[in-house]
């Protein structure tokens, strides 16, 4: 889960939804659809949160798991955003469909605005 915190500055999200089932089929790959948050916190440090969700059963576990990761520790935001453009456009051609990215820019009370909506707004509180 993603929490929002009222004294983080948030950049952006990252979503790429899940394979077709024909591209699934066609490519061995299992379903999967991530979701990605960059935000800046209060001592000027960025932090991006992955989380892929595995939509049926395999070696990640039961149908429905999901695998939260964290990163921090650049201080540069132009170099804070490689990392999760990077991933979501990975996850894209896996899945063969387009990353799409969500841009904020704002405080906790724009990202509830900006996500309002979103089929993965559950993933995210606060």
């Amino acid at each position: 889960m993603i929490e929002l915190r009222d004294d983080c500055h948030y950049i952006g999200f990252w979503f790429v939804p899940g394979p077709s089932p024909a591209h699934a089929q066609r490519t061995g790959v299992a379903v999967m659809d991530h979701l990605a948050c960059l935000w800046r916190d209060p001592d000027g440090v960025y932090h991006v949160q992955h989380r892929f969700h595995y939509h049926d059963a395999g070696h990640w576990g039961p149908a429905g798991t999901r695998r939260w990761y964290h990163q921090s520790g650049c201080t540069d935001g132009v170099l804070a955003q490689v990392g999760p453009s990077m991933v979501a456009q990975l996850a894209a051609d896996r899945n063969g469909t387009e990353a799409q990215v969500l841009s904020v820019d704002g405080d906790a009370g724009a990202v509830r605005a900006a996500i309002a909506g979103q089929p993965w707004a559950s993933e995210v509180c606060g």
